[in-house]
């Protein structure tokens, strides 16, 4: 029988580095939590379609995120009685959704779509990012943590990686009490011990701090970054985006949405990308509370004047991996204007409709529930 990850000795007992293939690192590594992670794939793999399983597994191999995501929803709504067929052929267009999923006389089309806030140029800093701290952590720096204080990217050439090692090995090798910071410090005093490298290409400072263990990765604090919004744009994008590919589907459409923006999803964003409402409240607001039905601008469903993808039935959104399965929280949201209806009551999450001029949640099951406990 086909498996997501073949049978086979592994040896490899490292944490993944920040560049690393997510599925090369679940195949090889012997950590017990990732040899969890891999019987869990390999079980809900068990149940793909034999006929799709090659396929799914190219996908894995390219794109981890989206694959996963797609058995995801495959394992969620199977256990909730469903046969899925993937990648149906429709009437009213050439691509193909994800799935059709069958309970019954209950036939819905399932797209499953990862969802990001990075632009293609904040990906790219990132993985410049990621080079330069598995570089660093290459270093021996007994005794110390370091502190990446600044990365300054002053070319588009490739940073000489080999002399930013040797530079700060050699010097912490030979004036590292000099430059750790006391128990105590001031910002001034901070400033004063930062070791820097630089040349014509990349300028990178950090600080050292004395710790009582030998650390096998030294850094021990990263470059910070806040954010202001949440995720609702990027919510909003990915919904867009399958919205009108597939035509006028015949049966009700729900879109499914992994949100792995890296700003916090909460129900706020799930409601501003959704109806365009500008309020602002917390997650808490729903735990047995009804909430006013306003009608916003620039929403998903609705903008100040007409209702917009109207063949969309619903949207399920959640921020799921296989760690926090017990956990996840979840939105199956149903569009209040479509022309797809469907009875969310067929299925087994909890779901939330509007209801003249209010939105209301309908208490069914989690995703742990599901998935976990079924």
């Amino acid at each position: 029988m086909e498996k997501l990850f073949d049978d086979k000795l592994r040896l490899n007992t490292e944490y993944a580095l920040h560049q690393h293939d997510s599925y090369g690192f679940y195949d090889n590594s012997a950590k017990g939590e990732f040899v969890k992670v891999r019987e869990i794939l390999n079980d809900w793999f068990s149940r793909y379609p034999d006929n799709h399983k090659w396929n799914l597994k190219r996908d894995f191999q390219s794109d981890f995120d989206s694959a996963f995501f797609e058995l995801f929803i495959h394992e969620l709504f199977s256990k909730q009685g469903f046969q899925l067929t993937p990648h149906p052929a429709l009437t009213d267009s050439t691509n193909h959704p994800d799935f059709l999923a069958k309970k019954g006389d209950i036939e819905i089309y399932l797209e499953a779509k990862v969802a990001f806030d990075e632009s293609k140029e904040e990906k790219t800093l990132k993985t410049k990012h990621n080079i330069v701290y598995d570089t660093i952590n290459q270093i021996s720096c007994p005794g110390y943590g370091i502190n990446i204080e600044g990365i300054d990217f002053i070319s588009k050439n490739q940073a000489k990686l080999g002399k930013v090692k040797s530079f700060f090995q050699k010097n912490i090798d030979t004036n590292a009490p000099i430059y750790a910071l006391p128990k105590r410090y001031n910002y001034q005093d901070k400033l004063d011990r930062f070791l820097t490298y630089k040349d014509e290409d990349i300028v990178i400072s950090i600080s050292l701090y004395p710790t009582d263990v030998n650390l096998t990765r030294p850094i021990i604090s990263y470059l910070g970054g806040s954010f202001m919004g949440g995720s609702d744009g990027s919510l909003k994008k990915a919904i867009k985006a399958k919205a009108k590919h597939y035509g006028n589907p015949e049966k009700p459409f729900i879109i499914c949405i992994n949100s792995l923006s890296i700003k916090h999803t909460s129900t706020e964003d799930v409601y501003n990308a959704l109806f365009g409402i500008g309020r602002r409240f917390s997650d808490d607001d729903l735990n047995g509370k009804d909430q006013d039905f306003n009608i916003g601008d620039n929403g998903v469903f609705h903008n100040s004047v007409n209702p917009l993808n109207t063949r969309v039935s619903g949207v399920f959104i959640t921020r799921v991996f296989v760690s926090n399965l017990h956990v996840a929280d979840h939105w199956l949201v149903g569009h209040p204007f479509t022309n797809n209806d469907l009875d969310f009551d067929n299925l087994d999450l909890s779901y939330i409709y509007a209801d003249s001029n209010q939105l209301k949640e309908v208490k069914k099951k989690s995703i742990g529930e599901i998935i976990i406990n079924a």
